[in-house]
C-alpha cells in the first residue's frame, strides 16, 4: 500500500525498553524515506540513552545504530517536550529536555549529508542548572552551570571534528566559588581553541583574545590577556592571603612544552 500523506494525533506509544511517546505525528512524501518530510509534536517523551543508541540510522538499510559518546550516557533517563521537523536527514529539534544532570532547552538543526557518516550540528542551546562537572569529568572540579550557546558544529565519520561557538554563561561552579558573568566566542577544535573570552566576576576581571593548540608536536600559545584584577584567595586558588589580588596584561607568542624546547616570548606588565 502506497500513501503520500499519514497523519496520527493523540498518538500514545510504548516502545523498545523504556521509551514512551505522547502526541501526533505527520509524515508525507512517504514511502520514498529520503523524500518524507515529518512534523512530530511530542507531548510527552520517556526514553534513555540506551534506547536512542539502538535506533537505526538513516538510509535504515546497513545495519548501524545511532552513534552515542559514552560521556552521554551519564545523561540516564530523559524527558522530551517539543517537537521534530524536518527530514530524516535533515531535522530541526525545539524543545526542553530534562535529564539526570539537569534541564537543557534547545533548538538545533541536525543535517547529515546523504550517503556520507558526516553531520553537522547548527542553532542554540541553554541549560539550567546543569551538572556540566558530573558530564565531563568529575576531576574537573567544575559543577552546576547556567549558559546560553549558540553553536555550528561539525562531525567527520561521527567524530568532533569542530565548532564556531559564542555564548554567555550567566553562572558556573568551579572549584567551589561561583564564577559569574562569562562570555566567549571562538572555534574549538578537540587539541584546540582560538577566539575571546571574557570573564566579570567580582572576583576576576580577564579578557582573552588569541589561540591555545595543541593539535602539532609542540603546542603554540599566541595571545593577549588583561587580567583587571585577580583574588587568588577568593577564587579557592591558594591559601592565606598573601599577594590576594593582582592586576597585569600578558602578551604571549609562544611554542613548546617543556623549559629545553620552548621558544618564543610573554611579556608581561
Amino acid at each position: 500500500v502506497k500513501f503520500s500523506y499519514f497523519v496520527v494525533t493523540d498518538a500514545a506509544v510504548s516502545l523498545l525498553v523504556s521509551t514512551y511517546f505522547e502526541g501526533k505525528v505527520e509524515l508525507s512524501g512517504f514511502p520514498e524515506i529520503g523524500n518524507t518530510y515529518f512534523f512530530i509534536d511530542v507531548k510527552k517523551l520517556r526514553t534513555s540513552i540506551k534506547d536512542i543508541s539502538s535506533i537505526p540510522l538513516y538510509p535504515f538499510i546497513d545495519g548501524k545504530k545511532i552513534p552515542i559518546p559514552s560521556t552521554l550516557m551519564k545523561l540516564g533517563a530523559i524527558k522530551y517536550k517539543g517537537n521534530f521537523t524536518g527530514f530524516f536527514n535533515d531535522v530541526v529539534a525545539f524543545g526542553k529536555i530534562s535529564t539526570n544532570l539537569g534541564n537543557v532547552s534547545s533548538d538545533i538543526l541536525i543535517k547529515q549529508p546523504k550517503k556520507t557518516n558526516d553531520f553537522f550540528l547548527s542553532g542554540r542551546f541553554s541549560t539550567d542548572n546543569f551538572r556540566v562537572g558530573a558530564f565531563l569529568d568529575p576531576s574537573y572540579k567544575i559543577g552546576n552551570a547556567n549558559m546560553d550557546v549558540n553553536i555550528k558544529t561539525y562531525f567527520e565519520n561521527y567524530k568532533f571534528v569542530n565548532s564556531d561557538i559564542k555564548g554567555k554563561i550567566s553562572y558556573v561552579d568551579i572549584n567551589r566559588y561561583q564564577y559569574n558573568n562569562m562570555s566567549f566566542d571562538g572555534t574549538i577544535t578537540p587539541k584546540s581553541f582560538d577566539g575571546n573570552v571574557s570573564i566579570k566576576d567580582q572576583n576576576l576581571d580577564l579578557d582573552f583574545a588569541g589561540k591555545c593548540d595543541f593539535s602539532q608536536k609542540l603546542p603554540i600559545f599566541d595571545f593577549n590577556a588583561h587580567v583587571g584584577h585577580l583574588n587568588f584567595h577568593r577564587l579557592n586558588i591558594l591559601n592565606g592571603d598573601s599577594i590576594a589580588d593582582i592586576s597585569c596584561s600578558f602578551k604571549t607568542k609562544l611554542t613548546g612544552n617543556n623549559i629545553g624546547n620552548m621558544n618564543g616570548y610573554i611579556r608581561v606588565d
